[in-house]
């Protein structure tokens, strides 16, 4: 079975627009191919692993690759256990497809429950390695990097660990950094490369008038949690002067949720239109995307692809204008969603019940010059 979504982190996109009622029928989701994510390498040597390829003898070095974007550092794996690795270079993302290598889905399985440059000692737990033994050189960071690296370059290159003697390190070391391969190989299930389109609407098409209360409106997102399809974090918003969203409870609400319906009850009937903040945790490189190091011309250079580990994430946020209840009308008819990969449908013909049509934020993939991160893989 070959799943398409990791541990609710999976996502593509920054940069953010908001389009109202038939407004932005130009703005298409099928981005050209020059969007995407970059930075530079860093990094340093982790532990030395014997082991052979085709037979024979290759000791390598668990080289601990991390991407650089706005000066935050990510964890990415090699991807190509021959090549050396670069870093001097930039590094610009790549499609699965425009890498020479094979079982990236596997790959991505092991990412699933691997090294992430977080909670290195959760991995040796799961692994059933015990405590990693720490000395001046190395640490359990070392060790998890390791066991991971080793998972990966069996999949992409058929290399094998030496079992008798893995490592240059003291036995436990040695059996620490095979029981994380080994778990890691066992549990890989392949996962398809992510690329899925982020959206958020809101219809407005059931909202009625009554008093100073309108509603209800119903989300889309997959910014959810509580979706089937969410693949990533939610939407945040802040309640707004003059009035209150709120749910079918009457209690206020804090965020946006797939499926939702939500009211706006205004302190009084003359109020003026209110403004409500929407904001979220939003990726521009998720996890298992693929880089390539390039030379001032952006062209590909030699040197090992690189697999990301930590998705590189962006904070962004926008603006909802929501109508006082005497300006608003029943719908005259319902609006249509963005089909992803299709140019946004215009909106026309609706009298707006709260909102001018259906409210539409379109996630796109922000360029290679203004990616950036949020100083924090694991923000919600």
């Amino acid at each position: 079975m070959t799943r398409t979504a990791l541990k609710g982190s999976l996502a593509a996109a920054a940069g953010l627009a908001l389009v109202l009622g038939g407004v932005g029928s130009a703005l298409a989701q099928d981005e050209p191919a020059e969007d995407f994510a970059s930075g530079t390498p860093s990094g340093g040597p982790g532990l030395d692993l014997n082991g052979q390829l085709d037979g024979e003898d290759m000791p390598v070095n668990a080289y601990m690759h991390q991407l650089v974007v706005e000066n935050w550092p990510y964890t990415v794996y090699g991807v190509q256990v021959e090549m050396e690795p670069e870093t001097l270079d930039p590094f610009e993302e790549r499609a699965w497809g425009d890498v020479p290598v094979e079982n990236l889905p596997l790959v991505l399985g092991v990412l699933a429950n691997g090294y992430n440059g977080d909670y290195a000692s959760g991995v040796l737990d799961a692994a059933g390695a015990g405590s990693a033994i720490t000395t001046d050189e190395y640490g359990v960071e070392e060790i998890a990097y390791a066991g991971t690296q080793a998972a990966i370059w069996h999949l992409t290159d058929g290399w094998e660990i030496d079992a008798e003697d893995p490592t240059d390190e003291v036995d436990d070391v040695d059996e620490q950094v095979l029981a994380v391969m080994d778990y890691l190989i066992d549990n890989a299930e392949p996962i398809e490369e992510p690329n899925p389109e982020p959206h958020f609407a809101i219809d407005n098409a059931e909202a009625v008038t009554d008093g100073s209360e309108v509603g209800p409106f119903t989300v889309s997102t997959n910014y959810s949690p509580d979706s089937p399809t969410s693949i990533l974090p939610p939407i945040s918003l802040t309640q707004p002067e003059g009035a209150t969203l709120v749910n079918e409870r009457g209690d206020a609400l804090d965020r946006f949720e797939d499926g939702q319906a939500i009211w706006v009850e205004f302190d009084g009937e003359e109020t003026g239109p209110v403004t409500v903040t929407a904001e979220t945790a939003t990726w521009i490189a998720p996890v298992g995307r693929t880089f390539a190091p390039v030379d001032e011309s952006g062209a590909d250079t030699e040197g090992q692809r690189l697999i990301l580990a930590s998705q590189i994430s962006d904070r962004v946020a926008t603006e909802i204008e929501f109508a006082s209840p005497d300006e608003a009308t029943s719908p005259e008819s319902e609006a249509t969603l963005p089909v992803a990969g299709s140019t946004l449908p215009t909106v026309v013909g609706i009298a707006a019940a709260l909102v001018a049509g259906v409210v539409v934020l379109v996630l796109k993939r922000r360029r290679a010059g203004t990616a950036g991160g949020d100083r924090g893989e694991n923000d919600k």
